[in-house]
């Protein structure tokens, strides 16, 4: 069975956070070796980009800014300069993030995970 396609909002949403992620990405161009975690508006544009060398560490870095903001998590989107690992999976609705977009593949074990969260996972998005 094929997967339900995204609505149009959210599809456009993740071409624009495809499309702007790279000029965002400061430590990339500089060392072409770090992921970014970025906070997406659905209707708007990246809001906050962290990099690290690590995914997870990223996303941890983006999770932290927002929660210190007190920014509803359970609007908007993460999107991953990575593949969509099952540690991405099991941290991003542990704080009501509804929506995870990475740019390359979900392992099984995410697939597995966000499904059993209620975990929106969107991978391939370049």
């Amino acid at each position: 069975m094929a997967p339900a396609a995204l609505p149009v909002e959210v599809d456009d949403a993740l071409a624009r956070a495809a499309a702007e992620l790279p000029r965002h990405q400061v430590l990339m161009h500089e060392t072409g070796n770090v992921h970014a975690a970025a906070w997406c508006a659905a209707s708007s544009a990246i809001a906050v980009v962290f990099e690290d060398i690590g995914s997870h560490n990223a996303l941890d870095k983006l999770i932290g800014h927002l929660v210190m903001h007190e920014i509803d998590l359970r609007s908007d989107f993460a999107f991953m300069s990575s593949r969509a690992s099952y540690e991405l999976a099991r941290k991003a609705p542990r704080v009501s993030i509804l929506m995870l977009a990475t740019i390359s593949a979900a392992s099984s074990l995410a697939i597995d995970i966000a499904s059993q969260a209620g975990l929106k996972l969107a991978s391939f998005c370049r």
